[in-house]
């Protein structure tokens, strides 16, 4: 455990998932001429954390020409302030088949950026 947590320990801590990856024991195998396991072209097999897919819900993964059977824990950089973070499966769980955003989507941002993008502007009304 201490040798996951200092390989995390420069990612930034999200609020609801933390900052170490969710290991499940689940490390499903692309199999995408068979149809079995489509992982998706944003889970670049250099990011994945190992041991941390969870099973998605194909039915609720809006106009997925194929979609996604798995989500795995994704390394990612941050766009704006370069610090690395996790983009949780949960989270990418969330995204796809609650928020139904379009699969291609990807997590650019840290959630401190994500939070500080949105700022004070967030609520506000228009006025015409």
């Amino acid at each position: 455990m201490k040798r996951r947590t200092e390989a995390y320990a420069d990612f930034v801590q999200h609020p609801r998932y933390g900052k170490l990856p969710r290991v499940t024991g689940l490390h499903p195998k692309e199999d995408f001429l068979l149809g079995r396991v489509y992982l998706g072209w944003l889970a670049r097999p250099d990011e994945r954390v190992p041991d941390t897919a969870i099973v998605a819900n194909t039915a609720r993964q809006p106009n997925a020409t194929f979609p996604v059977t798995h989500y795995f824990d994704l390394k990612r950089r941050c766009r704006d302030c370069d610090r690395p973070f996790l983009f949780f499966a949960e989270e990418q769980r969330y995204w796809y088949e609650t928020l139904q955003f379009y699969l291609g989507v990807d997590c650019v941002r840290c959630i401190d950026c994500r939070v500080a993008e949105r700022g004070p502007e967030r609520g506000r009304v228009a006025v015409v």
